[in-house]
């Protein structure tokens, strides 16, 4: 499953990634380097799954507290809040990878003659 959900963001940023090449080639022709541009795509990638993250662990928490009224000893401890947060940034990385490198191997006549 999890493989299955790295592969469908992938080719979501993917298509996101060509979806925005003018603006790309727009930053780089402005004087971004590669690496920048690399990081800006990671960044907002790794914003996007912490945030998603954060959402359905504060959901779970929300649950836990409701269904340790019934389970007795039932609980959401931090360290696994934590290890969700790490695994949204890893699965970020991970899928963000390679449209980050499309987006900095760029080249800036290509892609606005393309447009």
């Amino acid at each position: 499953m999890f493989l299955a959900l790295l592969f469908a963001t992938a080719t979501m940023l993917m298509q996101s990634t060509r979806e925005r090449t003018p603006e790309l080639a727009i930053l780089k022709a402005l004087g971004f380097s590669n690496c920048t541009v690399f990081l800006l795509i990671l960044a907002e990638a790794i914003f996007i799954f912490c945030a998603a993250a954060l959402g359905g662990l504060a959901l779970a928490t929300l649950v836990f507290r409701f269904a340790a009224r019934f389970v007795h000893g039932i609980s959401l401890p931090g360290v696994t809040v934590a290890i969700g947060l790490a695994f949204g940034a890893l699965a970020a990385c991970a899928s963000a990878a390679l449209p980050a490198l499309y987006a900095a191997r760029l080249r800036v006549a290509t892609a606005l003659a393309a447009q």
